[in-house]
């Protein structure tokens, strides 16, 4: 299944007139718009899941803290094998529920 990725985007929901700024990533996969936010804007919650109309389907859930030197906010967002792939700074990628911003499992990357 294919998906579409944007980079610095400002998203825009025409029918109920929401705009999202600080965006950092977009992708659209498995009719969902998955967004990586701006982390000094929305602190370590920063990948949002909206539906096409707008509605927020879900927040991704804390980042587990690894290195104490480090911020656990998310820096990367990708689809690989089928997967939603999140990756925070502190080396930790994760593997994330399309359906609910769950971790199905993370591994230290880095």
């Amino acid at each position: 299944m294919s998906n579409t990725s944007y980079e610095n985007a400002i998203f825009t929901f025409a029918d109920i007139d929401q705009n999202i700024e600080g965006i950092s990533k977009v992708i659209i996969w498995k009719n969902k718009i998955i967004i990586l936010l701006e982390p000094h804007l929305f602190g370590e919650r920063n990948v949002k899941c909206y539906d096409f109309f707008g509605k927020l389907i879900w927040t991704i859930q804390n980042p587990i803290r690894v290195h104490p030197q480090y911020e656990t906010y998310f820096v990367g967002l990708t689809i690989r094998d089928e997967k939603l792939l999140t990756y925070s700074d502190d080396g930790v990628e994760y593997d994330v529920s399309i359906e609910t911003g769950s971790f199905n499992k993370h591994m230290l990357v880095k």
